[in-house]
């Protein structure tokens, strides 16, 4: 079948338009008579109500009986109602109500009443109460000189109006109905000349359009829509490939971003988050919303991050710097935030890379801290050490007693340094890295025992009440008995150590059948609340054990084997103490317990 061209079309279509231009023809020639129509009713109302305001005001005074009987001849046949109304408020007549059943009028729900009784023309719509008939009310004042003596009010019924609005409406109504109607005949005979192809070429792109590469158009011939769907369909094959190629390219970008340990914030020209990998998100704490299209400052809590934004904002390409991060965590962030070229709108135009370097600076700050606390703690018994035997050189006089002196020097701070060696060989032990704990079965009732011998020396020596127990009596657990022992020598030697003469300490076992709780509790000095969380640290004392009696200080390490060697046990370490009121060491280890 032949086909017609795309002009014979068009001209076709032109008709369709014609039935369209018609309508609105029709459309606008209501409007145009239904506004006449109400202008001209408002007149013509306007004008009666000047009429009888003229008679009333030509013929005043007048009885009440004659003011009455006027308003019905003035109005007799007429849809329209009359009401005189005194300037007080009194009806004094009405076209078609009784006046002595008709309440005060001078209230102020009649606004048109209280603007003629003002002088002025007033004008109102509303539901008559005597009626109960909606009426559009005009109201004029008649006066003597320049006192308003009464007012006339011209009500024109709401539902004459609508009828005779209806009666237009309704004729321009079939009217249309007649011309729609032709033009939808036209319609069809367009619809099976042209709007078949150019439907399915439309609903072809839309497909395209939402993401349907598979479909194409299937339009036939050598018109000028044939040669618009072979070129939809070439676009399609085209486009096709280019998406697959961004999409592929995006998954490989996107699935490196999200594997990264570096946290990765990308924003916009206007300070918009375009994208931000899961390891920002860990380190920022921002939680499992999704901030894309967020503003950046409203979603970053991380003050130093946001001041690294704004100086780089306000100057640079490239910032680098440090800052902490939003939780209470105390991690420390390393920031670098750069601009980059930006593109389109909505294209990346600043990026910031975040790298958590808090081991890094705990670990700088424990070596530093380290070097610090080993040099102090050496320096004292060397320099001691050096004293004695410069002295123990320069005897010449044989004195026995005065060469057993510096030897007992030397003694001492020897077994300090001793002491202080196999501390850190301990630390070193404990915290060793993938080394895993060494369970071996312990009985309760040996290990009491061990304590009791191991300890009561040290004890005795002081004067110092050992009570050592277990409960239940005797019973066999899983444990690392190394880490088990530098657990409890430390703790006990440190009670012991820090516990005035006459004083007691207690150690106590118990156990169930998933973990095993060892509690050291002593009457010595206490420890302050201000320093109770530093005690686990490398080399912490606290000042009265650094200034104190030198038999009595330790290395400052024996928390610290303590802290690790629970950990590694994969237990917890609790302290309860006070400033001079002794002091309360509770280690609770998961084990798996067997009856002995």
């Amino acid at each position: 079948m032949k086909r017609f061209s795309l002009l014979i079309k068009l001209f076709m279509g032109n008709l369709l338009l014609v039935g369209i231009v018609i309508t609105v023809g029709l459309i606008v020639s209501y409007r145009h008579l239904n506004t006449s129509y109400m202008r001209n009713n408002r007149t013509h109302q306007d004008r009666a109500a000047e009429l009888a305001r003229r008679y009333y005001q030509d013929l005043w005074p007048m009885s009440d009986a004659r003011v009455h009987a006027a308003a019905g001849e003035l109005l007799a046949g007429s849809a329209m109602r009359l009401t005189v109304i005194a300037s007080d408020g009194r009806v004094l007549g009405d076209s078609i109500a009784d006046p002595k059943s008709m309440t005060n009028h001078k209230t102020e729900d009649r606004p048109e009443v209280l603007a003629a009784v003002a002088g002025r023309n007033g004008s109102d719509t509303r539901l008559s109460k005597t009626t109960r008939v909606e009426y559009r009310y005009i109201t004029r004042p008649v006066q003597q000189g320049e006192t308003v003596v009464a007012l006339v009010r011209l009500a024109m019924p709401v539902r004459a109006i609508a009828e005779d609005r209806a009666l237009i409406r309704n004729a321009l109504f079939w009217t249309t109905l007649a011309t729609v109607g032709a033009a939808a005949m036209l319609a069809l005979m367009m619809s099976w000349i042209w709007y078949a192809p150019l439907k399915q070429i439309t609903e072809t792109a839309e497909q395209l359009a939402a993401g349907n590469l598979e479909a194409r158009a299937k339009v036939s011939g050598t018109d000028e829509l044939a040669r618009l769907a072979g070129t939809l369909n070439d676009m399609r094959s085209k486009l096709a490939g280019q998406i697959h190629a961004a999409e592929t390219q995006q998954q490989q970008l996107s699935s490196v971003v999200d594997n990264l340990r570096e946290g990765v914030i990308a924003l916009d020209k206007t300070g918009h988050i375009v994208l931000v990998n899961r390891s920002a998100i860990d380190l920022l704490s921002l939680g499992s919303e999704d901030l894309t299209g967020s503003e950046f400052k409203s979603a970053i809590a991380a003050g130093g991050i946001l001041d690294l934004y704004h100086e780089l904002m306000s100057a640079g390409q490239c910032v680098d710097g440090q800052a902490h991060a939003p939780d209470d965590s105390g991690r420390m962030l390393e920031v670098h935030a750069a601009r980059v070229a930006s593109g389109a709108p909505g294209g990346i135009a600043v990026l910031l890379v975040l790298r958590d370097v808090t081991e890094i600076a705990r670990a700088a700050a424990m070596k530093a801290e380290f070097v610090a606390n080993a040099s102090h703690e050496l320096r004292t018994p060397l320099a001691t050490i050096r004293a004695a035997a410069e002295t123990l050189g320069d005897e010449t006089s044989g004195d026995p007693q005065a060469v057993a002196k510096v030897a007992a020097i030397l003694n001492r701070h020897i077994t300090r340094l001793e002491q202080m060696t196999n501390d850190l060989l301990n630390l070193n032990l404990v915290e060793m890295p993938g080394a895993g704990p060494n369970l071996t079965d312990i009985p309760s009732a040996a290990l009491v025992e061990r304590i009791r011998e191991e300890h009561a020396d040290q004890a005795a020596s002081k004067q110092i009440e050992l009570l050592v127990s277990t409960a239940p009596e005797d019973h066999t657990f899983a444990s690392d008995p190394t880490l088990l022992q530098l657990i409890v020598d430390n703790l006990l030697s440190n009670a012991l150590k820090f516990t005035p003469t006459g004083g007691k300490v207690t150690c106590t076992l118990t156990g169930d059948s998933n973990s095993m709780t060892l509690t050291v509790t002593d009457t010595g000095c206490g420890i302050p609340a201000e320093i109770q969380d530093r005690v686990f640290e490398r080399f912490f004392q606290a000042a009265t054990s650094r200034s104190g009696d030198a038999s009595v200080r330790g290395t400052g390490l024996g928390l610290a084997i303590v802290k690790h060697a629970t950990d590694r046990l994969g237990g917890r370490v609790a302290l309860s103490s006070g400033d001079g009121e002794g002091t309360t060491v509770t280690v609770t280890l998961p084990l798996a317990r067997r009856t002995a």
